[in-house]
């Protein structure tokens, strides 16, 4: 049930910056795979009218599953759910909350104190501007009593009573925006498209694109740019919506929503920084989460939860939107809850054919003895690894010849070269490795000291 973190261990082939050559290797982006073919949690009461969207998922440590914060269309409320497994969403009243027509409600933010959603992280334990017992803190798009838009920092003690700090943190900023924490580095980052910036591309259009805030406790914001924008290999008319951010082993990944405003749909791509501050795309333009086929629940409109992903076993959940009608049908959505996933780790993939393939890598530390696992598909093809000493030759041991993995598919298969799984310091303080694949998938490998 544990979300992403920081994993200095972890190399994942997002960008060429761990790797000296490559050659037969082709980089993939993974397309996620739908868990249900039909959504978990759609607009069943009263007050959700026919859209629930935009939900932010996160671990609830008290009750040992999980709590959603979602948001409807046609009242402009934000809802709270709960599930034990993440797939089962009990919409359970809150206590002491608003009711519709004298029946209690889920409802947690009504549309006139909060405004268009909440996006919030778990802050217990720490320091902010936020009192004491506060366990989720966030940002929130609203407006003040003269109508001036802008973000909100709000708090909760328990995620059903919220406050909201009075007057906005960042005026004239969102709608669609999106809060995540960083332990590293102790700050929030916060990306969101300007509404002051945004520049008109013709009636009703804007052109949207990513800019980055950051701030120690939400109340005092560094901007930091614009990091992310369309280009000359989108279709024309592409714009980027949002974007949700997290840390994953040596960098962040961001889940960049896409806005195909010509056709009114959405689908989601990948992005990728090191740190957090300059991001690329990865790959090119392949959805990570592509909406679904003609007729389905998410023909129109896919795109993630503003949350991390959940550890589950050997894959990664991704609760996700999704909904069958145009972006600008306003009350009239039909939006939904899905579930979709990914192996573990497995964002990218180096794909290699029938043809030897070989990978090189940056130099990486042995100062100490050191353990490789890998994550990979070969169970048609074969993969082994040699370690490179300063010379650049195999270290006496540890030839491609020697080595042997066990297993032929998994995120963390060990590697031995005979039956050693230790590989030795050097007086250097570094090796490199050498992946040679054929008809297999390698998507990423975990280099870790031995204690």
């Amino acid at each position: 049930m544990s979300q992403a973190h920081a994993d200095p261990d972890l190399h994942l082939f997002m960008d060429d910056a761990d790797i000296v050559g490559h050659k037969g290797l082709t980089r993939v982006v993974q397309p996620m795979r739908r868990e249900a073919l039909e959504p978990l949690m759609s607009a069943d009461r009263p007050w959700e009218g026919a859209a629930v969207c935009y939900p932010v998922v996160l671990p609830d440590a008290d009750g040992g599953g999980y709590l959603m914060w979602y948001k409807t269309i046609a009242t402009g409320v934000t809802c709270l759910a709960r599930s034990k497994r993440g797939r089962l969403w009990l919409k359970e009243p809150t206590a002491g909350g608003p009711t519709w027509e004298g029946e209690p409600t889920n409802v947690v933010f009504g549309r006139a104190n909060v405004g268009y959603g909440a996006y919030v992280v778990e802050v217990s334990g720490r320091r902010g501007a936020w009192p004491e017992g506060t366990r989720f803190a966030g940002l929130t798009f609203g407006q003040d009593e003269a109508g001036v838009s802008g973000l909100y920092a709000i708090w909760s003690p328990d995620g059903e009573h919220w406050e909201r700090r009075e007057p906005a943190v960042l005026p004239h900023q969102g709608d669609r925006h999106s809060v995540s924490y960083d332990e590293e580095r102790g700050l929030f980052m916060l990306t969101c498209r300007r509404l002051d910036a945004a520049r008109r591309t013709g009636p009703g259009g804007r052109h949207r694109e990513i800019a980055l805030w950051e701030s120690p406790d939400l109340r005092e914001w560094e901007y930091l740019g614009v990091v992310l924008s369309a280009d000359e290999l989108d279709p024309p008319g592409t714009q980027l919506y949002g974007m949700s951010t997290f840390r994953y082993g040596e960098g962040f990944v961001g889940l960049l929503e896409m806005y195909y405003e010509p056709i009114e749909k959405l689908d989601t791509q990948l992005a990728w920084s090191r740190d957090g501050r300059h991001w690329q795309r990865v790959g090119r333009r392949t959805p990570l989460l592509g909406m679904g086929g003609q007729g389905a629940w998410d023909s129109h409109w896919a795109v993630p939860a503003i949350s991390p992903p959940a550890s589950h076993g050997f894959s990664l959940w991704f609760w996700y939107n999704g909904g069958c009608t145009k972006h600008g049908s306003n009350e009239a959505h039909v939006r939904s809850v899905g579930l979709a996933s990914l192996r573990q780790d497995g964002f990218v993939a180096l794909e290699a054919g029938r043809r030897d393939a070989e990978l090189v890598t940056a130099d990486l530390p042995s100062d100490r003895e050191r353990a490789l696992q890998v994550n990979a598909d070969v169970r048609t093809g074969e993969l082994a690894v040699e370690v490179l000493g300063p010379n650049g030759d195999p270290l006496e041991g540890f030839g491609a010849d020697d080595c042997r993995v066990d297993g032929s598919d998994g995120a963390r298969l060990a590697v031995r070269w005979g039956e050693c799984t230790a590989v030795p310091a050097v007086a250097e303080g570094a090796v490199k490795l050498r992946f040679a694949l054929r008809q297999g998938s390698l998507y990423g490998y975990r280099w870790s000291a031995i204690t």
